[in-house]
């Protein structure tokens, strides 16, 4: 696996916001894999699909790519609330790919696979700020601490 961020291609973008976008979707798109089935290859969604960013080619199970340069904690900051809860009733929650990356040295430090079964609609929560509710934010909290159901038991 390559930790390196690819770096061809980018100056045609001046926000450093899309030219990350840009490197880590091409790593996750040369590096990223489906422990489902064991594709070793992801194709990349189209552009603009809600949700979606990879699917394996073999069991068409759904990845979402999720991107940051600081280290991942109790939440991760995920797609717009409306369109995960929408996936989420209708069965279709993607597994997520969390990928931390170091700016300076344009290197992937950490990627971490959230199954979907994680992604339960219960374990989302939108944004508390201003800013984020006007974009239809939401939280991802699924990653460290699932909610618990009735008759279900935490082990540690």
């Amino acid at each position: 696996m390559q930790v390196a961020l690819p770096g061809g291609g980018l100056v045609d973008y001046t926000s450093k916001s899309q030219r990350v976008r840009i490197a880590t979707e091409a790593w996750a798109e040369s590096n990223l894999y489906c422990p489902n089935r064991n594709s070793p290859v992801l194709d990349p969604a189209a552009a603009g699909t809600p949700v979606i960013d990879f699917t394996c080619p073999k069991c068409a199970a759904t990845y979402q790519l999720k991107s940051q340069s600081s280290a991942f904690a109790r939440r991760i900051v995920d797609a717009a609330y409306s369109s995960m809860a929408r996936a989420s009733i209708e069965d279709r929650t993607p597994n997520l790919y969390a990928l931390h990356y170091h700016l300076s040295e344009w290197t992937v430090e950490n990627i971490i696979l959230i199954p979907r079964v994680l992604g339960n609609r219960e374990a989302k929560t939108a944004r508390a700020n201003g800013a984020s509710r006007r974009m239809g934010g939401l939280q991802h909290s699924a990653a460290r601490n699932p909610p618990r159901r009735k008759n279900q038991h935490r082990f540690e």
